[in-house]
């Protein structure tokens, strides 16, 4: 997952990977296809620094100079909040409890409306750009400081870290990479067009990876689905019928219904509406029209990954039982070992 400017993801955590199969090793065109993405992340990076001039205050470089379209708003928000961790996340869960795990994304794309009709009017007319200025004004700077510490902590030490790692089990599971090179390569590539650039770098990036994100996944998808004879084959090889339930009753799994009710809709919209990260990519915006715009188109995209993700999760379930551990009786929660 992107790792610019400010940017994690909330979606469920990475299961562990699980052991790679033997044949199933990437050829030399597969490697060069990735160092051809890299490259093409470095030049987009190289694009805008040289456009560095052009950037003539915080504002230009923290909001890509509020020129920002609708569309690449809308793909900025996604790629910002699906990455790696999402995607072996969301896999794993869907492959132990279904699509349960999907009702925090769900649940989220409606916060999207939230966020563009009622929090980003309202920093657009304080003129803020992030929103430890915006506290600032509000009180005073210690709680700037305070504010901007907690979120560099949580982001480096919980959200980057995460992300950075699920990126090396991807990494590490199709390419053979060994962990610390692709942690210096993922933090060297990510920090080149982040800080050369400004947002401007980010969001262009994100509009790559947004494309690639949905063509891959979708791929991944009809392939999963197709090995299991489609959905229709899905249900009958799935033992646990609960699996296809968005909403569980049961104490087999860890999406309670009083949690989801109660408790993460607080989560989602920090998240969503009160996180430098998001609020951020809103801000740089040509004007309201286009910072709503790019939410609906979040909020639509956000209804995606549920099915990319873990419908192949589920499919894994019934392809590679003991390679993930699982365990399904018929009646009681079918489960993902760790």
């Amino acid at each position: 997952r992107n790792t610019g400017l400010f940017s994690f993801s909330s979606s469920a955590p990475p299961s562990a990977a699980p052991p790679a199969r033997r044949g199933d090793t990437m050829e030399a065109a597969d490697h060069v296809v990735v160092l051809l993405y890299l490259c093409v992340i470095l030049g987009i990076g190289v694009y805008f620094a040289r456009k560095r001039s052009e950037q003539h205050s915080a504002e230009d470089y923290f909001l890509a100079s509020k020129k920002t379209h609708w569309f690449v708003v809308g793909c900025s928000f996604f790629a910002s909040n699906i990455g790696s961790d999402s995607i072996i996340g969301l896999s794993g869960a869907g492959a132990g409890f279904g699509l349960a795990a999907s009702i925090f994304d769900w649940g989220s794309a409606w916060f999207f409306v939230l966020l563009g009709w009622i929090f980003l009017p309202f920093f657009h007319k304080t003129g803020i750009f992030t929103l430890p200025q915006y506290l600032e004004m509000r009180f005073d700077v210690r709680l700037r400081a305070y504010l901007s510490a907690i979120s560099l902590l949580g982001m480096v030490l919980v959200a980057y870290a995460l992300t950075i790692y699920s990126a090396v089990i991807v990494l590490q599971t199709v390419l053979d990479w060994a962990m610390w090179p692709s942690i210096i390569a993922i933090v060297l590539v990510t920090a080149f067009y982040t800080f050369s650039g400004g947002l401007k770098a980010v969001v262009y990036t994100e509009v790559l990876q947004t494309a690639l994100l949905l063509i891959g996944t979708t791929i991944t998808c009809a392939t999963a689905l197709g090995a299991v004879g489609g959905i229709e084959g899905l249900g009958e090889k799935l033992k646990d019928k609960r699996m296809f339930h968005l909403i569980r009753g049961d104490g087999d799994t860890p999406y309670p219904v009083a949690g989801i009710f109660l408790g993460a809709p607080w989560l989602i919209g920090w998240y969503h509406c009160c996180n430098q990260d998001m609020v951020q990519r809103g801000l740089a915006a040509r004007d309201e029209r286009h910072a709503k715009m790019g939410c609906v188109m979040a909020g639509w995209l956000k209804l995606l990954p549920p099915l990319l993700f873990c419908l192949p999760g589920m499919a894994a379930h019934v392809l590679f039982p003991e390679e993930l551990g699982c365990t399904d009786s018929g009646g009681g929660g079918g489960g993902a070992g760790p």
